[in-house]
């Protein structure tokens, strides 16, 4: 069976590629019964899938996929369809998997386990994956789990190794542990990265201005340090909510980030709870494409520009020092907090 796999995961995916959708582990053409050469095709066909898809799926990303299940207790799942049996990428693939093909053998393409009841530590196997384009892990939203003391280990640093990334969702998975600034240069094609709901530790990567990112999601976790500049303006949304530690009991101050106002493509800002300091640059009324524009709980001062003619649909101001709300500003939106 040939085909092309689909585009994962609606407008976060964008930019990712159709791949060759090949499903291996199946000889073509006739088998004949009969006779030497019928016996020699059903040998062949037998020691092809126990020498472990020779011609399918790598064998190092199978083994690589076995110890994921393993590590977190994937008899536990929520969907394990046909993991463990046959070939990855084969007819009946395993759950969460679509695959391309190239050089002979078929290659993990996404990896998708969403809300799927994961516990333990993730392995730090992920160089064994050599095409992955997409990896999305989230545990938002597990039923009756302690939350607070829920994770899934520490942050694998063989993801960095993993040049074909297009798109990193590891979201509310509270992975511990520090961001490479040299390790994130080893995503060169990274769109997406969202890092949101964790318990990452260390200062920001600057480096991270040095990817085409288009989605940087890096709220709720627990960074030190300034704030470096992120993007030189092909951002399309950036999170940053509560990204640094100790934000409600007296962290370390920060200016506003005046890189910001550079983003002509972005459409969401969320800036709260980032002890911001000063005052908004009036240029801010350049982001022409800015809808959602997230402020709350820092401690910026002075005049709020003159936003009337952005697109907004939601703007949240609520627990700073403003002087000035421009009356005009108020009516144009649809939620002013």
């Amino acid at each position: 069976m040939t085909g092309r796999i689909p585009i994962y995961g609606g407008a976060r995916t964008k930019g990712v590629e159709e791949a060759p959708l090949s499903c291996s582990g199946r000889l073509g053409g006739r088998v004949h019964r009969g006779g030497m050469q019928g016996r020699s095709l059903v040998f062949v066909v037998g020691l092809v899938f126990v020498l472990g898809w020779a011609g399918g799926t790598s064998v190092t990303e199978v083994a690589a996929l076995e110890e994921f299940y393993w590590a977190t207790d994937g008899q536990s799942w929520l969907q394990n369809t046909n993991w463990l049996t046959g070939d990855p990428c084969g007819p009946d693939g395993w759950f969460g998997l679509t695959c391309g093909a190239a050089g002979g053998e078929d290659f993990v393409r996404t990896f998708v386990m969403y809300n799927n009841n994961l516990s333990g530590d993730l392995p730090d196997s992920w160089d064994s994956f050599t095409h992955l384009a997409i990896l999305d892990i989230n545990i938002l939203g597990l039923q009756d789990k302690n939350h607070s003391g829920y994770r899934l280990g520490t942050f694998p640093a063989s993801l960095y190794n993993v040049s074909t990334l297009e798109g990193l969702y590891l979201t509310a998975t509270r992975l511990e542990g520090t961001l490479s600034p040299q390790g994130v240069l080893g995503w060169p094609n990274l769109r997406d990265l969202y890092l949101r709901g964790n318990l990452l530790s260390g200062p920001i990567p600057p480096t991270l201005r040095h990817l085409p990112l288009e989605n940087l999601s890096l709220g709720t976790n627990e960074f030190e340090g300034d704030l470096p500049v992120l993007s030189d303006g092909g951002l399309r949304t950036l999170h940053l909510s509560y990204a640094f530690v100790g934000v409600r009991l007296g962290g370390q101050d920060h200016p506003f980030p005046v890189w910001v106002t550079a983003l002509s493509q972005v459409s969401l800002l969320q800036l709260g709870s980032l002890r911001l300091t000063g005052t908004i640059p009036s240029n801010l009324t350049a982001l022409s494409k800015l809808e959602y524009l997230t402020l709350t709980s820092n401690m910026l001062s002075g005049e709020l520009p003159e936003l009337k003619n952005l697109p907004l649909r939601s703007v949240q101001l609520q627990v700073n020092d403003f002087t000035y709300i421009p009356p005009l500003f108020l009516s144009n939106c649809s939620q002013l907090n």
